[in-house]
This record gives C-alpha cells, structure tokens and sequence, in this order.
C-alpha cells in the first residue's frame, strides 16, 4: 500500500470506497491490477443508473463482506445475480488507511 507508513506484517484498518472496486465474472489475468478478491454476489442494490454489488470474499471462514458501485449497464454485460462468484479489483493506490 503506497503511503501507508508501517512495517510489512502490521495490523491496520483500510477504507475501501465502493466507487474504487471493480467487479470482474472471471479471474483476470495481465492486469497491472494486484489486488484480487474472490467473493460471492450477496446483494444486488437499484440506485438507478448504478447498481450496489455486495460481495462475501471467499477465505478462513470469517465473512468480511465488500461493496462495488458499478453502471447499471455493467451489471447488465456481467449478468449479475446473487450466488455467482465474481472477482474484486481493488487498485492499491485507492485504498486508504
């Protein structure tokens, strides 16, 4: 995380804004994009020409839930339903400590 400040390993808290995450329906490949995130669609939010994606991320167990803020019309091209995995992108110079 660029600008973070602290030392690999340490604990800390991030604000991952909606707007930041992209939704991909297939894992993605060549992409100067590292971060990640398997999930499953939990909820799809109407906000009129956008649509809310939460997701659950796939991992140990505890569910830590994240949210995109997508076009309508890419909800649309990805067929977004509640039970599809899909993968999160996060670029890391979004995240905020």
């Amino acid at each position: 995380m660029p600008r973070a400040g602290g030392q690999a390993g340490d604990v800390c808290r991030i604000l991952v804004r909606e707007r930041d995450v992209a939704v991909a329906t297939s894992a993605p490949v060549d992409t100067s994009v590292l971060n990640v995130l398997h999930a499953r669609v939990a909820t799809l939010r109407d906000m009129g020409d956008a649509v809310e994606v939460s997701a659950t991320l796939h991992g140990d167990g505890t569910p830590t839930v994240l949210r995109a803020r997508i076009t309508r019309f890419s909800a649309d091209q990805l067929h977004l339903a509640p039970g599809h995995d899909v993968y999160l992108l996060i670029k890391s110079v979004a995240l905020t400590r």
